[in-house]
């Protein structure tokens, strides 16, 4: 009875190998891990701590002063402070509209692919870490019955500040002439300088002006015969 004991478990072994094989499950293999919720499976996780930190500024280039029918020269500065690469993600990365006052006449940009529609500026591309920038140079007409007014807006910036390959984190453009951070971009329109008017002069006074011109003409000829 004792050694019937002692041979059960290399039978039950035996026994749960041959069930294991008609089967075709493995003992060793192991269960799949969990996928976080709103996770992709596939998705490749983000190096920890690598992530992109945008700021953006936009100043008035050149003249300070300006009147109807002048053209205003903006520049724009988007810096990447962070440690992680921000990538060209889905959607814009930077869009400015043009005010109500101000028409769009063109823009430039170093890197990336800018584009224009209507009022509108819309950027593109990635931004290097730790300290990586490019700049965007945009040209606008002041238009007419602006004088007096305050022409002012601010361009957004969308990013990526969790390294997971979407723009979910966004900012606005500061004016670095104002102190504090996050200040609209202004300019003021003045109006154009008056024209002075020489006052005409009357029937009498042409009159007048025509007899000294005439004696004047009379002493230059005379002194001209004398001499």
């Amino acid at each position: 009875m004792i050694s019937t004991f002692r041979r059960a478990p290399k039978a039950i072994a035996r026994f749960t190998t041959i069930l294991l094989l008609a089967t075709g499950a493995s003992a060793a293999e192991p269960s799949p891990s969990p996928v976080p919720r709103g996770a992709s499976p596939d998705a490749e996780p983000a190096a920890f701590g690598a992530v992109a930190a945008i700021s953006a500024t936009k100043a008035v280039i050149g003249a300070t002063t300006f009147e109807p029918g002048d053209s205003v020269f903006y520049n724009i500065v988007l810096t990447n402070s962070g440690n992680g690469t921000q990538l060209d993600n889905p959607g814009d990365e930077f869009t400015d509209v043009l005010p109500v006052g101000l028409t769009l006449v063109g823009a430039t940009a170093t890197a990336g692919t800018i584009a224009t529609a209507g009022n509108t500026v819309t950027w593109n591309g990635s931004i290097a870490s730790t300290g990586g920038f490019f700049s965007i140079s945009v040209e606008a007409l002041i238009d007419a019955g602006t004088a007096g007014q305050t022409l002012s807006n601010q361009g957004s910036f969308n990013y990526d500040g969790d390294g997971n390959g979407t723009n979910e984190s966004a900012g606005v453009t500061d004016d670095p002439s104002v102190p504090g951070g996050a200040d609209p971009t202004a300019i003021t329109v003045g109006p154009r300088p008056s024209i002075v008017e020489i006052p005409a002069l009357s029937g009498g006074g042409l009159a007048a002006l025509a007899v000294l011109l005439a004696g004047l003409a009379l002493v230059l000829l005379r002194r001209k015969r004398t001499a």
